[in-house]
C-alpha cells in the first residue's frame, strides 16, 4: 500500500489525476501538465522500466506521482489495478484515458486477425471498464471528470490501420453514452480529438515535405504540441469546464475546415498538364 500520497491528499486536499499510457509519448507530456498544475498523478503503463524512470523524473522535479504497471489489454490486470488504487487513493478527480495500441497492420485481413481485438481491448474496453471500477473514487470528488483521448481519425481516413479508425469512432459514441449515465452522479465524460501532434524528440522522415503539407492543410500552419494536448485535457477537467459534458473537442488547428479534395486537385494542377487532368 502506497500511503504517502494519500496522507498528502487528505492533509492538503490535493487533486488526483489518473493517466493511462503515460510513461512515454503524449501521455508522458499530459502527466507533466497535470503535475505542473498541482495534481498528484497516478499513471499507468505496460513498460515498467520507462514507468519507473518517469516516476523518478517527476519526483526529482518536486512533483507528486506514482507509477502503476498494468497491461491494459488484460481485464484481470485492470481489475487488480483498480483494487490497488482503491487502497492507495482516497478519491480520483480526473481519469485521462490515453493508452494506445501500437497498430501497424495496414492490410485489412492482417489487421483483423492480428490487431483488431487488442486495439479494442486497450483503446475502448479499458477506458469503459476502468472508469466503471473506479466510480466510487470519482464520486468523492467535487468535480469528477473522465477525459478520453480520441483522434481526428474518428472523422476521416488517414494512413492509420482500420482498427484504429473504427475504435476511435466507437470511443466517440461510448463517451456520449457514459456522459449520460455518469452525469447523474456528477461525473463528466468528454472526448479530446488531437490531430497531428509533435512529441518531444520525434524526428520525422522527409521533414521538408511534411512541413509543406502541414502548411497547406492546417490553417494555423503548424502541428499541435504535445503540451497543448495536456492543456486541453486540463481544461476539460477544470472547474471552468464544470458544465461541459459529453462533448468532443477537436485539437487540430482547423484541419477539419479544409476541403481536401480541392486542395489535392489544386496541387495536381501545379504538377500535371491540363490535358492529363481532363482525361
Amino acid at each position: 500500500m502506497y500511503t504517502a500520497p494519500l496522507q498528502d491528499i487528505l492533509k492538503n486536499k490535493i487533486k488526483v489525476a489518473l493517466i493511462t499510457g503515460a510513461a512515454q509519448g503524449i501521455g508522458s507530456v499530459i502527466a507533466d501538465s497535470f503535475c505542473k498544475k498541482g495534481y498528484f498523478v497516478a499513471f499507468v503503463d505496460i513498460n515498467k522500466h520507462l514507468g519507473l524512470e518517469k516516476e523518478a523524473e517527476l519526483k526529482s522535479r518536486g512533483y507528486s506521482a506514482k507509477f502503476y504497471e498494468c497491461n491494459l489489454e488484460d481485464e484481470k490486470q485492470i481489475r487488480l489495478l483498480a483494487q490497488v488504487l482503491h487502497k492507495d487513493l482516497n478519491q480520483i478527480d480526473v481519469i485521462v484515458n490515453n493508452a494506445k495500441h501500437p497498430s501497424r497492420e495496414r492490410d485489412i485481413v492482417n489487421n483483423l486477425e492480428l490487431e483488431w481485438d487488442a486495439a479494442f481491448r486497450i483503446m475502448l474496453k479499458h477506458p469503459i471498464l476502468l472508469g466503471h471500477l473506479l466510480l466510487n473514487l470519482l464520486q468523492k470528488s467535487t468535480n469528477a471528470s473522465i477525459v478520453n483521448i480520441g483522434s481526428t481519425n474518428a472523422h476521416f481516413i488517414s494512413q492509420q490501420p482500420l482498427s484504429y479508425h473504427v475504435v476511435k469512432g466507437a470511443l466517440s459514441q461510448a463517451t456520449r453514452y457514459l456522459a449520460c449515465e455518469y452525469g447523474k452522479m456528477n461525473i463528466r465524460v468528454n472526448l479530446l480529438h488531437p490531430g497531428i501532434v509533435d512529441i518531444p524528440g520525434r524526428v520525422r522522415k522527409k521533414a521538408d515535405l511534411f512541413k509543406a503539407a502541414v502548411e497547406q492543410v492546417i490553417p494555423l500552419r503548424r502541428t499541435a504540441l504535445a503540451e497543448e494536448v495536456g492543456d486541453c485535457a486540463l481544461f476539460l477537467a477544470s472547474d471552468e469546464a464544470k458544465y461541459i459534458n459529453g462533448v468532443a473537442l477537436d485539437l487540430d488547428g482547423g484541419e477539419h475546415l479544409k476541403d481536401h479534395f480541392h486542395l489535392a486537385y489544386s496541387g495536381l494542377e501545379q504538377v500535371m498538364p491540363s490535358s492529363e487532368l481532363i482525361k
